[in-house]
């Protein structure tokens, strides 16, 4: 009984959910596209899908990189994300920030880099590749395909650093991590 009750509870609830798009006019819609890195040299957008097959790219081999996960809502990255950034500014580190958030956020990231005036692209996790709802799952499914042999990469903002391809450190990216590791 209890079973049929929650099957009945979970379809109706799930059936009654629309898309947050549901409604929206095509204009309307494409104030929340998001291009695809593959097909960034055909479309004028800092804001862009990525998938664990752009790090290469994304990441110069001989450079010194930092990939950041964050996002706009989390206490965390409001604090860090700025103070990392502007430290870094001036310095040969290549900043990969990279938000697993829904593309209906993509506001929040035009707004977030105007405010940080953050002139390079701000990368969201491709949804056609990481399904799930859930900002942590799908950080964890990218890191396992782009660095299956980091675990500590959790939470916002989290990422690691990177030297002429190799990971150097992990995990929490905040002021202590930039003094440990980047400040050379």
């Amino acid at each position: 009984m209890k079973l049929s009750l929650y099957i009945i509870v979970t379809v109706a609830f799930f059936t009654a959910c629309k898309s947050p798009f549901h409604g929206l006019s095509d204009q309307e819609k494409r104030k929340y596209q998001v291009f695809k890195y593959s097909d960034s040299t055909k479309v004028a957008d800092d804001l862009l899908a990525i998938t664990s097959e752009d790090i290469p790219t994304l990441t110069h081999e001989n450079n010194r990189n930092l990939i950041i996960f964050f996002t706009s809502w989390c206490p965390g990255s409001k604090e860090n994300i700025p103070k990392v950034i502007t430290t870094l500014r001036n310095s040969d580190i290549n900043i990969v920030l990279i938000t697993p958030d829904d593309y209906y956020f993509k506001s929040n990231y035009e707004k977030y880099r105007a405010e940080l005036d953050y002139s390079k692209s701000v990368y969201f996790l491709d949804a056609d590749v990481y399904t799930s709802w859930n900002p942590h799952k799908k950080m964890k499914a990218f890191m396992k395909e782009a660095f299956p042999a980091i675990k500590n990469v959790r939470g916002f903002p989290s990422g690691l650093y990177t030297e002429n391809g190799q990971v150097v450190a992990s995990g929490i990216i905040n002021t202590d991590f930039i003094d440990s590791y980047l400040r050379k």
